[in-house]
């Protein structure tokens, strides 16, 4: 039997043993994320620039979940052990030193073992074996540990923990009710600042395995946000006792808004030291400043270390960042809001620059009236509305419980609008009595808002409800109420029939927006009597940057529901701003959705929802295009700074009052709104065999509808009396012309 040592770990008086128990919270996102900063912590200790791999194994056992992480670095001998795991709370990372590690406290790892089930370590070091374990004993309220003298590392033990040389591996459990799902683990891992270099050095590999399916391996990943260097400059701060510390700054606007909030924010400054250990992510005061919602960047603290080996307190123990209040840190801060704050106020004059387009009341009148125009287009063009009962007979009863809807249960599909009817006994419902109009799923639009009620002096009076499916496969309960009388109906939106026979399958919804390195579920629906059994189904991402799980699935007839088979789809991205077309694919067969990555979602503007276009944007970025249109805001774009619009609008649009540059906008917001109600047409009644098509449909719509409404259009969005003095004033210019060449011929 092997010699063992047991003793009581060592607190030093600055950390008692709650703090541990504060720290990790029995959390095992925080506990992994230590142990990875360990692991690679232990590569840069071989050499930064030494390729590693860390490895995370998640194993689902009945209740529990079982964690492993995994390195090859250069494991820890005894006298490592000894110095690194007996004592909590000292410096026993390795800054003293001089080693360029991220686990500052001596708490780390500990921590995160302590407070899981089972925690315990597996080291193999130069040809030796050493197993290490640490709990909490409640009982004695205090931090115990073992570790069993080093015996030989056999291939038998190299071979039960994977790995060939030296390396350390980690286990613990994880009970209920902290359990995470696997891919929780993965989006909270991959966007949490404080593994973001680590993820993003090129020489280390992050990868999650799921034990129960071995199919699922996935790297993690992270990419900043597309976006434009705005500032780059460094400065010194003084403080007593040391050498100067230089900081260098980098902040960038991103293309879009990005999260300012959180661990897993997008935006913020990274605080890091010298050896790109982050130590907090923030914009300090400007964090909930709306004109720095699309600010991200890094500072980096040169010789930052040495604050740390005389134990200065400028780091929160409990993993929370900078302490504000420390003169260090204060000092540091200040520097960047100054910083901060200059690029707030260009961006401040930058969006008083782009609203510096002062409309008079005539013109906005016009632009109300036309867009309002637009929208009465697309509601006429797009949605078809199907009444789903007749009108109501002469002869009909009022309903006893006061308001009566019909059909009371329907099957309905997207591309379409639906009206149920609605039946009210004046008898019983007051007169101006609010009657409430409710849809219990959010992908169901509500066409027919809430109203009160005014008695027309019938028998029963009827009111028709309208409503708008955005995606297929869900249900939902309408429900209609007033004072003391309700009534309800339930709604089923099945796939749309036209597109399975066209194509034998299609995307439940066809259009989805993730967060990054968030996992989002869609279904893809397959019509087997188009698409055989045993049929292989190839599905592929045409963006590196946005990912799909799995990428074949396999036709089984006798799975399928009504010759309908439901397959689950995970999609996630790892880089804001990003897009892609993910398609399904069988023997020339095809079904496509779209992926979008945001870190937020752009804010619906008032007075915006339910309509197809709200106003124009006069935009001064640089784009390839003259104008574009924004499904999410409703807006037209245009781009006056583009070289052809310049020449009519001016450089700050001084000119856009001209009756040719009036003509020129208004042919630009004419263009994108007919285009997109086109698309809309063409996605919403259309079946398409072959994807080509629907290139040609959309041009025709388009020209279709301009010369259907473009004249109507150009009268509201052309001032018409200027116009009218331009053509009375060519008409006085021809007259002349008439003259003089009546003169020259005399």
């Amino acid at each position: 039997m092997r010699e063992s040592f047991e003793g009581v770990i060592e607190i030093s008086q600055r950390l008692a043993l709650r703090s541990i128990k504060k720290h990790a919270k029995g959390n095992p996102i925080v506990a992994l994320i230590e142990l990875i900063i360990n692991s690679n912590d232990s590569y840069n200790c071989i050499g930064v620039d030494h390729p590693g791999k860390i490895e995370i194994e998640y194993e689902k056992d009945a209740f529990n979940v079982n964690f492993t992480v995994r390195d090859k670095a250069e494991g820890m001998p005894i006298s490592l052990i000894k110095q690194a795991f007996t004592k909590f709370g000292s410096l026993t990372s390795g800054i003293k030193d001089g080693k360029k590690v991220g686990g500052y406290f001596g708490t780390g790892a500990k921590a995160a073992l302590a407070v899981m089930e089972n925690g315990k370590i597996y080291s193999f070091h130069n040809g030796e074996f050493v197993e290490y374990y640490i709990w909490i004993d409640e009982k004695a309220n205090k931090i115990k540990w073992r570790y069993h003298a080093p015996i030989k590392a056999t291939e038998k033990l190299r071979k039960e923990h994977k790995i060939g040389e030296n390396g350390t591996v980690a286990y613990f459990t994880s009970t209920p009710p902290g359990n995470p799902r696997f891919n929780r683990v993965y989006e909270s891992l991959a966007n949490h600042y404080r593994l973001r270099k680590i993820i993003m050095n090129h020489r280390r590999k992050i990868e999650l395995r799921d034990i129960n399916n071995p199919k699922k391996k996935l790297p993690l990943a992270y990419k900043n946000p597309e976006g434009d260097e705005i500032r780059r400059d460094s400065f010194i701060i003084e403080y007593t006792g040391y050498e100067d510390f230089n900081v260098d700054v980098v902040i960038n606007r991103a293309n879009r808004p990005i999260s300012q909030a959180g661990e897993d924010r997008q935006g913020g400054l990274l605080i890091i030291d010298e050896y790109d250990n982050p130590l907090d992510i923030s914009l300090f005061k400007y964090d909930n400043e709306p004109l720095a919602a699309h600010f991200f960047g890094e500072a980096k603290i040169d010789n930052f270390v040495k604050l740390l080996r005389k134990e200065e307190a400028v780091l929160d123990q409990e993993r929370k960042g900078l302490i504000r209040d420390n003169p260090f840190c204060a000092c540091l801060i200040s520097e960047l809001e100054n910083r901060l704050e200059k690029e707030i106020e260009k961006e401040r004059k930058r969006k008083d620059e782009e609203s510096a387009e002062q409309e008079d009341k005539e013109e906005t009148e016009r632009y109300k009236k036309a867009f309002s125009l637009f929208n009465e287009i697309a509601e006429k063009e797009i949605l078809e509305v199907k009444r789903l009962e007749e009108e109501l007979d002469d002869n009909a009863k009022p309903p006893e419980n006061g308001l009566l809807i019909s059909p009371s249960k329907a099957d309905i599909t997207t591309g379409k609008s639906y009206s149920f009817r609605l039946q009210i006994n004046p008898q019983k419902i007051n007169n101006y009595e609010l009657i409430n109009i409710e849809i219990s799923n959010p992908n169901i639009t509500l066409n027919t808002k809430p109203y009160k009620y005014k008695k027309s002096g019938k028998i029963v009076d009827v009111k028709w409800i309208t409503i708008t499916p955005k995606i297929a496969d869900i249900k939902a309960t309408l429900k209609v109420f007033a004072l003391d009388f309700s009534t309800s109906a339930d709604i089923f939106v099945v796939p749309e029939r036209d597109l399975l026979l066209g194509e034998g399958m299609v995307f439940v919804p066809e259009s989805i927006t993730l967060r990054p390195n968030k996992f989002r579920k869609c279904k893809l629906l397959v019509y087997v009597k188009i698409i055989p059994h045993e049929s292989k189904i190839n599905i592929t991402s045409d963006n590196p940057d946005i990912k799909i799980e799995p990428l074949t699935l396999i036709v089984n007839e006798y799975q399928a529901d009504k010759h309908i088979q439901t397959f689950e789809i995970e999609v996630w991205g790892s880089k804001d701003g990003e897009d892609a077309i993910i398609t399904a694919e069988y023997s020339g067969l095809v079904a496509f959705l779209e992926a979008k990555v945001r870190s937020i979602e752009p804010k619906e503007e008032k007075g915006t929802k339910g309509k197809f276009f709200t106003d124009k944007y006069f935009d001064p970025s640089d784009p390839l295009q003259r104008s574009s249109y924004s499904d999410k805001t409703g807006k037209v774009h245009i781009y006056y700074r583009f070289p052809s619009l310049k020449h009519y609008l001016g450089q700050n649009l001084e000119h856009k009052k001209s009756l040719p540059a009036q003509v020129l906008i208004a042919d630009l917001v004419a263009e994108q709104c007919f285009l997109s109600i086109a698309n809309k047409v063409v996605e919403h009644r259309s079946v398409l065999l072959d994807p080509s098509q629907k290139y040609i449909k959309v041009q025709q719509k388009t020209f279709e509808l301009s010369k259907k409404y473009g004249e109507q259009i150009h009268k509201f969005l052309v001032d018409q009396e200027l116009l009218k003095e331009a053509k009375t004033e060519n008409e006085k210019n021809l007259q002349k012309k008439l003259v003089a060449n009546s003169d020259l011929i005399n």
